[in-house]
């Protein structure tokens, strides 16, 4: 099971994504397509916590999915019965099948601090893999980093109409 655990000082929770199932896609130009597999599953924990006028976040997923899809198709030509839709009455038949399968996954860390509701840091780093790349350039890392200074919650500031002034 995934269940909220707090110790009074942290607070952790996680949540799953959607379990795997097996879609048969819609008929193209009356012809049935073939089936496509496809899961996604994702893990989260966050945990919150308060240092007198300074709160922290830190967040912490994982997801894994993957896709199956499958086909297969025949052609034919030059039919010794007309009329008759057999594929084995075709003097030159053509027959393929196929399987692609794509796989990703990928990590992120995300940490948020806000001190006394005015001033804000947010920073992430990301790192995800995806079978659609080449050897290469299969992993990335990506990040980012901002922060704000919400000025209109400040005591000295002169107007009230602009309450929600933010400089980022």
């Amino acid at each position: 099971g995934c269940r909220p655990i707090s110790d009074g000082l942290w607070r952790w929770t996680c949540t799953r994504g959607r379990p795997a199932g097996l879609t048969r896609m819609p008929e193209e130009k009356g012809v049935p397509r073939q089936p496509m597999f496809s899961s996604a599953n994702t893990v989260r924990g966050t945990a919150l916590h308060a240092f007198g006028d300074l709160t922290t976040r830190l967040t912490l997923r994982g997801v894994v999915e993957r896709e199956k899809n499958i086909s297969v198709g025949a052609d034919g030509e030059d039919f010794t019965v007309i009329s008759v839709p057999d594929i084995d009455a075709g003097r030159e038949v053509d027959a393929s099948s196929g399987l692609t399968e794509i796989r990703s996954q990928g990590v992120m860390l995300q940490t948020g601090l806000d001190y006394a509701g005015k001033y804000v840091f947010d920073g992430l780093i990301r790192r995800d893999g995806s079978s659609l790349f080449g050897p290469d350039a299969r992993w990335n890392t990506y990040h980012r980093v901002s922060g704000a200074w919400l000025m209109g919650r400040e005591g000295w500031w002169p107007f009230q109409q602009l309450g929600d002034f933010k400089l980022r």
